[in-house]
């Protein structure tokens, strides 16, 4: 009964939207013109509530606002969210989610944490940040935080026995990768906070589907050029599919990625321990393994098959070193050097242990 009316509320705000019936707003981009009502936009969007009560109309229109710097497509899925509370591609089932069943927790118990699995952030500042004693929502000091993007976390100190949590499929092609990107950016814009965690949402499925495809690397691109470093959404989900998927280092596209954002190479820091020693598991296999190498490193009788997305970002001398061009700025994009003599690179005067113990 209860999803049938929400259906109907559906069906009623998408035939209002269509017919433009009762309209008090507009909203035009580039040629588009929606005939809206401020019982929908303005309370569901913090930028049009603002538009309409402090109207800038170069024009002078009244209930009218422009929105010129936008692309058309992605402003006509924001109004169809605003009235039906999705976007094409549609999730399968929006609720799926929250139907996840909560896992047991028969630790000891503390009125400061909630130890409630699996957790999903409901706002940029979750307002249960207190998950349990190895994990907090917030970034504090001593503390391990996800910035309010946890999506279905389970902490595996607390549930070491939780069987991992398969998301639906991503419904859809590869390309919906950068558009949820661009709708998770004019969520963020427009201050949609609904839609921003759809945005999300959507992301971490399509990325987790079609993480191998030469769509995600400027979908990445896309999510960290437009978002503040702050801003973790959607950066922790490209971060932990890289960590996850070690071979996308051996691509061009993510070299390029990690040479661009720093950060990126080293977002580790901000995981949960557990994670993170997992993180360390992997790196450490890929340097005795020498797995993907694009960088060597001798001393003395000692070579080191090593990875410039992981030595790199962590020391300016390699980043440099390694870097065939003769340009200070150019030497920074050392990542894109690949099949000359600076893929190799010799220590003579340092101790072979000390320089193991760098890498290692």
């Amino acid at each position: 009964m209860a999803q049938q009316a929400r259906e109907e509320l559906e069906k009623t705000r998408k035939s209002l939207l269509e017919s433009g019936k009762y309209s008090d707003f507009v909203i035009t981009c580039k040629g588009d013109k929606y005939r809206v009502h401020k019982s929908v936009v303005c309370a569901s969007s913090g930028f049009f509530e603002r538009a309409e009560r402090f109207p800038t109309s170069e024009k002078g229109e009244k209930d009218t606002v422009d929105l010129p710097e936008d692309e058309q497509a992605v402003i006509k899925l924001l109004i169809c969210y605003l009235y039906e509370s999705e976007y094409a591609p549609k999730l399968p089932d929006v609720n799926c989610m929250d139907e996840i069943s909560e896992i047991a927790y028969s630790g000891p118990r503390s009125r400061v944490f909630h130890d409630k699995f699996p957790h999903t952030c409901a706002a940029h500042r979750c307002p249960d940040q207190a998950v349990c004693p190895h994990h907090y929502c917030q970034n504090t000091a001593g503390t391990n935080g996800c910035n309010s993007s946890c999506v279905d976390f389970i902490c595996k100190i607390c549930c070491p026995n939780a069987p991992p949590l398969a998301l639906p499929s991503a419904p859809g092609q590869p390309d919906q990768l950068l558009l949820h990107s661009k709708m998770y950016e004019i969520a963020d814009k427009y201050d949609v906070i609904g839609l921003k965690q759809l945005a999300r949402e959507k992301f971490l499925r399509a990325a987790s589907k079609f993480w191998d495809h030469e769509q995600f690397p400027p979908a990445a691109h896309y999510a960290f050029s437009t978002t503040p470093e702050e801003d973790k959404g959607l950066r922790d989900i490209v971060s932990n599919i890289i960590l996850k998927h070690m071979s996308l280092l051996n691509k061009p596209a993510i070299e390029a990625l990690l040479t661009e954002f720093n950060g990126l190479a080293v977002a580790s820091s901000t995981m949960a321990p557990p994670d993170a020693h997992a993180l360390l598991s992997t790196v450490e296999s890929l340097l005795k393994s020498g797995a993907y190498s694009d960088l060597i490193i001798t001393c003395g009788p000692d070579v080191h098959k090593v990875h410039k997305a992981i030595v790199c970002p962590g020391c300016d001398f390699f980043k440099v070193q390694g870097c065939r061009t003769t340009r200070n700025t150019e030497r920074l994009f050392c990542f894109m050097c690949k099949g000359f003599a600076g893929d190799t690179i010799d220590l003579p005067e340092d101790e072979p242990e000390t320089t193991a113990l760098l890498l290692f």
